[in-house]
């Protein structure tokens, strides 16, 4: 109304003709917005391709009725018609999907599917009362946008959320849902970074399931992968002050700890993650026990940079031996070395030779 009076008042048969080419563009341009709010794209190929044409053939019937001088009802009444049943076509076959937004869509489009039947019913002069189709229309149209911004504030929020989800998946190993060993090295390299700019220090720790390749070929990799998630566990609840915690490789894991620094409460820790695994796994058959080694590098007593730090403890626990009856070490500062390794190998030597259980 604002439009005929203000734009194109001096054009009469242009404010007839755009009573009907406006709302059947919108109806046209409402197939595409559901198209693309349903994913019928992603869903089904071929109902995807009919709609965008439907679409297209509304909008074109729009432009048509633009170009007439008068109003055809007949016509508008087709591209009212197309537009609604496609859009009720989407909307049904994405609820039946038990997607949400089937009924969302369905909400919004009710309004204007009735509408659409009343100017049927009229032009075949049945109607069962008189009323205004151009006011009827836009008042349906303009009840479609709410609930559609609703509906696009949903489906935007999913959207985000599996972004989100799959740029953690990236940080996080899949099987133990601990962090990555990309990401936990990236927590160990700003560790040492504040230790080195600021003093602020911190502790790092490497623990391995030593028995880890005896489990796997003794009963396979599906239960040595539930010994790896059990260990994960274990180490999530005895070691809840760990700032982080990640999967270095495949049996050895990475904490960081920046509020406890000394030996005595870490080596108490180690202590009780070392005992609980030598207890059988509950609810795992065949039973295992996780034969659970530990190596730590205080940074203030031995500071080191990232990656010589990581070689360092790893080749620590790779010098180690699955028998040893010291599992819990600190490399000594200057070193890169444990000191208590020598004395395992000593004591290893007068050892029984017995396997460990796996």
């Amino acid at each position: 109304g604002l439009a005929g009076q203000h734009l194109w008042g001096d054009s009469p048969d242009w404010g007839t003709a755009s009573k009907a080419a406006f709302p059947l563009a919108a109806g046209g341009v409402s197939v595409w917005l559901v198209r693309a709010l349903c994913r019928v794209r992603t869903r089904a190929r071929l109902l995807s391709h009919a709609s965008a044409v439907l679409g297209g053939l509304v909008i074109g019937i729009g432009v048509l009725l633009a170009t007439q001088r008068g109003s055809v009802p007949w016509l508008m009444a087709a591209g009212l018609l197309t537009s609604a049943g496609t859009v009720l076509v989407i909307a049904l076959w994405t609820w039946r999907r038990g997607d949400a937004m089937g009924g969302w869509v369905l909400a919004a489009h009710a309004p204007l599917i009735g509408v659409t039947l009343l100017v049927l019913l009229r032009m075949f002069g049945v109607a069962p009362f008189e009323f205004d189709s151009s006011v009827l229309l836009s008042a349906s149209i303009a009840a479609i946008l709410p609930l559609l911004l609703a509906a696009l504030h949903l489906r935007s929020k999913e959207v985000l959320a599996v972004q989100v989800r799959a740029r953690a998946m990236r940080s996080i190993d899949p099987l133990t849902g601990l962090l990555s060993a990309r990401s936990f090295t990236e927590r160990v390299r700003a560790a040492v970074r504040r230790y080195f700019r600021s003093r602020y220090n911190a502790v790092v720790l490497y623990v391995r399931v030593a028995n880890y390749p005896r489990i796997r070929e003794m009963h396979g990799s599906a239960v040595a992968e539930q010994s790896m998630t059990r260990a994960a566990i274990k180490l999530q609840r005895l070691m809840p002050d760990a700032d982080c915690i990640g999967r270095v490789s495949e049996s050895t894991m990475g904490l960081i700890f920046e509020t406890i620094t000394t030996r005595e409460p870490l080596t108490e820790r180690a202590s009780r993650v070392v005992a609980h695994g030598l207890m059988p796994l509950p609810g795992l058959k065949p039973e295992v026990t996780l034969n659970l080694q530990v190596v730590g590098n205080i940074l203030a007593e031995n500071p080191m940079e990232a990656t010589a730090m990581q070689a360092a403890l790893d080749n620590a626990l790779n010098t180690m031996s699955a028998r040893t009856r010291r599992p819990i070490r600190f490399l000594e500062p200057d070193s890169g070395e444990t000191a208590p390794a020598q004395m395992d190998a000593e004591i290893e030597d007068d050892g029984d030779g017995a396997p460990l259980p796996a």
